[in-house]
This record gives C-alpha cells, structure tokens and sequence, in this order.
C-alpha cells in the first residue's frame, strides 16, 4: 500500500496515466481502419470489372503511353467521375455501351441459303441484301447500337473456288453480324500457277494485315485485331451458337462436326477447317509452315506446334459446332506430308513467320472482302515432280496488278 501511495503521489502519475490512455486510442483507431479496410475490401471483390473497363490505353503517333489503372472506389458513382476524367470526350459513348456478352440476336439452327442469281462476290452494290447495312469497303463491319466486345479477322487462304467464296459471304456477313462482332473479311489468293501452298498464304495475310493498317514496328504481337480466324471457304457453320468472340485460354477449333463426315470427328488431333487463334497465339506458335505443298499436312503440322509451346486447344460443344461443306474439287495431295510431319516439332522454330517467302502483287478492297493477292513462288523440284495439276488454274477475275501495288 505504501509502494503504491508513493506511485500516486509521484510526478510521473499523470505521465503514466495519459501514455495509457494514448495507447488506447491508437489501438481502438487501428481496429477502426481495420474494420473498414475489409468491408471495402469485400466491397471491390463483389464488383466484375471487364478488362477493357480496368484498364485503358492510349497510343500517340508510333508510341504506345503507360496503361492506366483505374482507381477501385466503394461508390459506382465515384468511378464513373473518374471515368469521365480519364477517357477522352470521343471514347465516352464507346466505354459506356458495350455490346451484350451473349449476342441478343443470334438464333439456334440456321440454314444454308441459296446464293441469288444477282449475287456475286465482286458486286459493286449491294444495298439489296438484308444484310448491306454497314459494311464498309474492304468487308468491315461493327455494330452501330453498342461497342464490339471483340476484333476479329476472317482470312481465307483461296484458290479456284468462286461459287463456294459467293456462298461463303452470302451466309458469313449475316452470321457475323448477328454476334456483334467487329470483323473484317479477308480472302488471300494464290494468283501463280504453281502446286496451292496454304500456309504460304496464312502467313503472308498475317503480314498483310500489318502492312494495310500501318502497322511497321517489328514487333508481330502488335496487330490491328484481337484474333484471327483462318476459315476455309467450304465451310460453313449451322448454328448461330457457334461463337466467332476471341478465345481466351488457348485456340479455339470450330468447325467440330461437319456433314460431309456425319457429323463426328474424324480424328482427335484434328484442328484443321476453322480455327481461331489470339494474336499472341499465332505468333508464339510461329504461325503456319511453310513447306507443306499440296492438299493436306498443314493443319495438323500446327497442332504439334500448339502441343509442343504447351498451348493446346479447346473445342465447343460437338452438338451446337455443326457446318456444312460445299461441294468442291479435291486439291492434290503432297505424297511428302508424312515425311515432314514427322520432323514438324524439331523444324517450327524455323519455319513459318519468321521465314515465309512471297510476293505481293496487290490488294484490293472490293465491298464485301480485302481481297490480297499472292505469289507463293516455285515449289521445290523434289516435290513438284511428284505432284501433278491435271485442273487448270481459275483465279478470281479481278485487275491485272503489279509486283508492288496496294489499292486501299
């Protein structure tokens, strides 16, 4: 009792005292922050931003500016103000409207129509098919009541297939535009006489597509589109519920059932018809090989590619991902593929984008597709002389151009 009758009547009692109560008041504001720190946290993950609404890029000339990230509030309002400080005046409607996730206006089973008479892939006009409203030259088109989730690029690799490519636009331009898609349809064509290279032909569009929107840094990730479709055009899908978005995870193959084959797959491994592809996909993989010459190999040469970068490939469901294929003439078979598929997971790190060889010799934007003209060159002699063309060559009738022109 005496100890503490001295700590009372000492100085440093109130010391004491008010060091307490300090450290009482800081612990109980601690606890506060804390308290309010979770429920803004709980907050924020009940809130699904879209990559597009996290962040916002901005590029000036040739030069792309730091990506900005959008402060996470608690009020919606509040990230609206902040929206409206960050995105330009012109871009406000486009960030606010975008277009629903699962398009309001696809159907389920669709039917192949018959090309009218009056059709033809080259018609100058076309304000008479339900389907004109929009399109741009060269075969763009986006939807005018909301922002396209995705950018899509529809390229087909073509030789000697006109009734099929006047069927392909026909039923491809309304299907698109039922899944608010911004896309544009590019027809690549081997214009030379030589044995059809396809993968040629997917390669040279990929650099193509660069060249038309200007885009010349060497960096082959930078593309004017989300992803690319390469679209054989034979094919065509049955269901609207066939989505043509971007993949996110991997590649996405297509065109799973196809009538010709009753509509099963013919073997697991197979990705070839209709595969879609993200940009940054196609260029790990070093896009297409080159060296297949001749009907088949290709396809399947990407697959081990895809396997071998640890990228793989998914499907859609093999009830909803039906097509139809046109009658056509079979190209001749490469009696070599076989031979060079069994080299394909030692030889694609060489062979593809980073090697192709062509010629451009022009490109065209008719109202309905970009059309690109393409030299592939001389097959090797080793392959020529065990193949032979007994068809001849029918190439698009479209002007004579030269080596180097570009008709934008």
């Amino acid at each position: 009792m005496k100890s503490l009758r001295n700590i009372l009547n000492s100085k440093n009692y109130f010391r004491i005292v008010l060091l307490g109560a300090l450290i009482l008041l800081s612990l109980n504001l601690f606890l506060n922050d804390h308290q309010k720190l979770s429920r803004k946290n709980r907050h924020v993950h009940s809130v699904k931003f879209t990559e597009k609404q996290e962040t916002q890029t901005y590029e000036s000339n040739e030069e792309v500016t730091k990506t900005q990230n959008f402060p996470v509030l608690e009020e919606w309002t509040e990230i609206k103000k902040v929206f409206s400080k960050i995105v330009p005046d012109d871009d406000k409607k486009s960030v606010k409207n975008y277009c629903s996730e699962i398009p309001t206006k696809i159907r389920r089973r669709i039917k192949i129509k018959t090309v009218p008479e009056n059709f033809s892939a080259f018609n100058s006009s076309i304000g008479k098919f339900n389907f004109s409203e929009g399109i741009k030259d060269g075969g763009r088109w986006s939807p005018k009541d909301c922002q396209a989730r995705h950018k899509v690029a529809i390229v087909i690799p073509y030789k000697n297939r006109l009734k099929n490519l006047n069927y392909f636009l026909y039923h491809m331009h309304p299907f698109l535009q039922r899944q608010e898609l911004e896309y544009q349809i590019f027809v690549v064509e081997q214009v030379n006489n030589e044995v059809f290279n396809k993968g040629i032909l997917m390669n040279s569009a990929f650099l193509e597509i660069r060249k038309i929107y200007n885009y010349t840094i060497p960096d082959l990730y930078s593309f004017p589109f989300d992803c690319i479709i390469y679209h054989d055009v034979d094919l065509l899908p049955e269901d609207d519920r066939i989505l043509y978005s971007c993949p996110q995870a991997k590649p996405r193959h297509l065109s799973v059932a196809i009538d010709k084959f009753k509509y099963k797959i013919f073997y697991y491994r197979l990705i070839g018809g209709v595969l879609n592809f993200r940009v940054h996909h196609f260029v790990k993989a070093n896009g297409y090989s080159n060296e297949y010459w001749g009907w088949g190999g290709e396809d399947d040469d990407m697959e081990v590619r895809l396997s071998n970068m640890h990228i793989g490939f998914e499907r859609p469901n093999i009830n909803i991902a039906h097509y139809s294929m046109l009658k056509h003439d079979k190209g001749v078979a490469n009696p070599l593929r076989k031979v060079l598929l069994k080299k394909a997971d030692t030889r694609f790190q060489r062979d593809g984008l980073n090697n192709v060889k062509y010629r451009l010799k022009g490109v065209i934007k008719h109202c309905m597709f970009t059309h690109i003209l393409i030299d592939v060159g001389k097959a090797p002699l080793d392959i020529s002389q065990n193949m032979t063309t007994t068809k001849k060559t029918l190439k698009i009738q479209s002007p004579k151009l030269s080596n180097t022109t570009r008709k934008n």
